[in-house]
């Protein structure tokens, strides 16, 4: 009897960029816009969750560093301000 060949194993074509290389580049266009409203900080985490494409682990990253950023700007955004007294002249 003859040899058994195996699968023949394709090559898949290199890659131009690392997934940690795309999440920083990711980081770099999104994270500059983050005062602007908590829309980009959720369109920050959800553009993360297709990259990593594992919805576990995007979601606890979400929780853990977007989710006090969006809580900070709510905060922000609805503290009462302090009145400003007129300086009698």
């Amino acid at each position: 009897m003859g040899k058994r060949k195996g699968k023949v194993r394709r090559k898949s074509p290199p890659r131009l960029y690392t997934r940690g290389e795309l999440n920083r580049i990711l980081d770099s266009i999104v994270h500059p816009f983050f005062k602007k409203g908590n829309g980009l900080i959720f369109l920050d985490g959800f553009l993360h969750a297709l990259l990593e494409q594992n919805a576990p682990v995007s979601a606890r990253k979400f929780i853990k560093y977007n989710l006090p950023k969006m809580v900070e700007q709510m905060s922000k955004k609805h503290a009462p301000r302090a009145k400003q007294t007129k300086k009698a002249k």
